[in-house]
């Protein structure tokens, strides 16, 4: 009996709010803080496909292709104080094939079913960059407005050969340079 009345008081203190728990004060640790950062650098990248193209044909006076289209993506990630991206493809030498009888100027490029262009016969540097160029092959600009600081954009090329009658028969090959950049 004794033992049913201290629990009848235990409950009805407990459910009065009243508990030997209830009066004890709590402890806490001082706050702790850690600094937490997100760095997202800025890139930029180009991707062509494929990654070889060739002529074999009977030679001609005119112009003819060098396979078929290339495709260039360029991705992008940029800070918003960017205002331009610019794709641009270029030979490192004017005689690029290894030969004087193939010169820059006998190789075009025609960007996205556009006018073919030579590409120069003059070194030109252009960002830092010496080379024979062709013409531009993409361009993205930017405004401080612009929502488009991440981003892609796919430009074709279809380059050709003209006057290969010229070009004595052998093989001859070349590296095509294509380079992003965000000034």
């Amino acid at each position: 009996m004794k033992k049913l009345a201290v629990l009848f008081m235990a409950a009805l203190l407990v459910l009065a709010g009243v508990s030997p728990l209830a009066q004890a004060t709590q402890l806490t640790a001082p706050t702790s803080t850690v600094s937490v950062s997100i760095t997202i650098p800025e890139s930029i990248s180009v991707s062509c496909t494929p990654a070889s193209v060739a002529f074999t044909g009977t030679p001609s006076a005119g112009s003819q292709p060098i396979g078929g289209p290339i495709s260039c993506t360029t991705n992008w990630n940029l800070q918003n104080t960017r205002t331009v991206v610019d794709v641009l493809e270029y030979f490192s030498s004017n005689t690029p094939f290894g030969t004087p009888n193939i010169v820059n100027s006998m190789i075009t490029a025609s960007v996205n079913a556009g006018t073919a262009t030579p590409f120069s016969s003059t070194a030109v540097t252009q960002f830092g960059i010496n080379g024979f160029y062709g013409p531009l092959l993409g361009q993205q600009s930017f405004t401080s407005s612009s929502t488009n600081f991440n981003g892609s954009q796919t430009d074709t090329l279809q380059l050709a050969v003209i006057n290969s009658a010229s070009i004595p028969p052998g093989t001859y090959t070349a590296t095509l340079n294509v380079v992003a950049l965000a000034p």
